[in-house]
Order: structure tokens, then sequence, then C-alpha cells
């Protein structure tokens, strides 16, 4: 899934090469955008049978991973083609 998601960011940068050069704004932008479809899209849909809670202490952690996942899929694709 992370290659998939990376993969995504890759060919956004194809589109917009602005995307590499704001490297930092645009990875922490695409961590919470991969932060909010995860937690409100993904994970409802595959427990369809109930909402699942997450506690507040969780769900910061669960954030603060995927801003710092975005961060390094951008310095990564930052270089130029």
């Amino acid at each position: 899934m992370s290659c998939l998601i990376a993969a995504i960011y890759v060919v956004a940068t194809l589109k917009w090469p602005m995307l590499r050069r704001r490297w930092i704004a645009s990875g922490l932008a695409f961590g919470a955008v991969v932060f909010g479809v995860m937690n409100y899209v993904v994970v409802p849909l595959s427990t369809i049978s109930k909402f699942p809670a997450f506690p507040v202490t969780l769900l910061i952690a669960n954030l603060v991973a995927m801003l710092m996942f975005g961060v390094i899929i951008t310095f990564f694709a930052r270089t130029p083609r």
C-alpha cells in the first residue's frame, strides 16, 4: 500500500513540478491527505459492521506518522528527472 501511495505522489509531481520544489510543505499536505483517506475511508470500509473508535493518543500518533511518511516520500521524489 505504501508503494502505491508513493507512486501516486510521484505521478502527481510529473503533472505539478511545484510539488518537487516545495517538498516539505507538499509532503506535510500529502501526509495529511493520506491520514484522512486512511482513517475516514479505508478503515471504516474494512470494518463495515462497526465504526472503529480511536483514542486521541492513537489518532495523534497516526497523524504524526502519516505526516512524516509524506515528508519522506517527497524527500526522495524531489530530485529532478
